[in-house]
């Protein structure tokens, strides 16, 4: 016995599913790069930030201590 399919998908709707496919398979590559570069940067910034942060504590504390002097 052979079956025969109801609906026939046209060859233009599988091509454009597939360029479909791979668009979107690019959008998630270039999401998924962008914020592993944006943790590594974050990681990387963190200790600088940091030091900033306790520099700009230790410029205002002199300042301090020169008011009250």
């Amino acid at each position: 016995m052979v079956f025969k399919r109801k609906h026939k998908t046209p060859a233009g709707e599988i091509e454009k599913a597939i360029q479909m496919n791979n668009l979107v398979e690019k959008q998630w590559k270039t999401i998924l790069s962008k914020a592993i570069i944006e943790a590594a940067l974050a990681v990387e910034l963190n200790p600088i930030k940091q030091e900033l942060a306790s520099f700009k504590t230790s410029e205002t504390s002199k300042a301090r201590l020169q008011l009250l002097n």
